[in-house]
């Protein structure tokens, strides 16, 4: 049966004002007892009222929907930011509406649009393109946005980011000191990933410091595993010098260590292997592998927070917002 209760008749069975509930439901309970407080959580129990969540919308001019972008659905990252995310939207009695742009910038747009329509309070994105302008339309809209993972230039917008050229600055470094003779970056296609870059870049820099060698094997949809053997032979002189390979996307790592399983290439003794990761998979790989650890759950907490703040407070957060990383030192260098 479907339930009628209301308002109003929390408040006669508490024996308050509707007001007092409304403020209780809005969660302004600064000015109220833990009594009253009490008195009607109990009520609402008992009666099975639910808040009209269309009409509490409509009266407070919000639909307390934040949209989330993210770049690849089926990456353990985006499900790592979205939980952090969706943990403290619902703490704040917001519903986060999540799309895949799946690399895609027609797609992206076609996504944003969809949730610009809905009017969502806010957007979280993790952008395909590197260029602010590609964006002014979300700007036009006037919608609270916040950006996560990959920077863009010129933002107006608050970032929230891995600092990725100084932490792969200090992986560079450690697989030097375990006496690399040179290092070849794993990647998929550059394009304009900000955060791709900012990491080969701090290779790049490492690498012409220490007079070491560099070079990149950038992955394609087409190659196949042979053709990544191949690269690998090739770029590694027949396995004859020491080289590390720096895998520096996570979900990118498993399909390399299947790859160096399946042609016989044992780590580290002919090569070693780290990566720029958020799986914790990576530590049950035999030797586990070295990874610089990215918090992505914490940086959902982040960007939602801060988006939240925006909403209900208008505030200017930092411009940049630096989540931290950690090396994680295993076995495979």
């Amino acid at each position: 049966m479907k339930n009628n209760k209301t308002m109003r008749d929390v408040a006669e069975i508490a024996q308050v004002s509707k007001t007092t509930v409304s403020r209780y439901i809005n969660g302004h309970t600064e000015k109220m007892s833990d009594k009253t407080q009490r008195k009607i959580e109990k009520t609402i129990d008992k009666i099975g009222y639910r808040v009209n969540s269309h009409a509490q919308s409509l009266a407070q001019r919000r639909t307390f929907l934040v949209g989330m972008v993210v770049a690849d659905m089926t990456n353990m990252f985006s499900s790592l930011l979205f939980n952090g995310a969706d943990e403290i939207a619902n703490n704040q009695n917001y519903q986060i509406i999540l799309m895949t742009s799946s690399n895609s910038v027609d797609r992206e747009k076609q996504q944003i649009n969809k949730l610009l329509d809905m009017r969502v309070d806010g957007l979280i994105l993790q952008p395909i393109k590197k260029d602010a302008m590609h964006y002014n339309y979300i700007k036009s809209s006037g919608t609270p946005t916040v950006i996560v993972d990959r920077s863009i230039t010129s933002s107006t917008w608050p970032e929230i980011l891995t600092d990725n050229y100084k932490y792969s600055h200090i992986m560079t470094e450690y697989i030097y000191r375990k006496g690399y003779h040179k290092i070849v970056v794993v990647s998929e296609q550059i394009d304009n990933n900000n955060a791709r870059i900012s990491r080969i870049k701090a290779v790049q820099d490492v690498a012409r410091k220490q007079n070491i060698d560099f070079d990149i094997i950038e992955m394609h949809n087409n190659m196949t595993d042979s053709d990544v053997y191949n690269l690998l032979i090739e770029k590694t002189n027949l396995l004859q010098e020491k080289v590390a390979l720096y895998v520096i996307k996570g979900d990118l790592l498993l399909k390399i260590v299947k790859i160096l399983i399946a042609f016989d290439i044992s780590f580290p003794d002919k090569i070693g292997i780290a990566a720029f990761d958020d799986w914790i998979i990576s530590e049950l790989i035999n030797p586990p592998i070295t990874t610089i650890r990215q918090d992505a759950k914490k940086m959902g907490q982040v960007a939602v927070s801060n988006l939240i703040d925006m909403i209900e407070h208008d505030t200017n957060p930092p411009k940049k917002i630096s989540i931290s990383s950690e090396l994680i030192i295993q076995r495979s260098l």
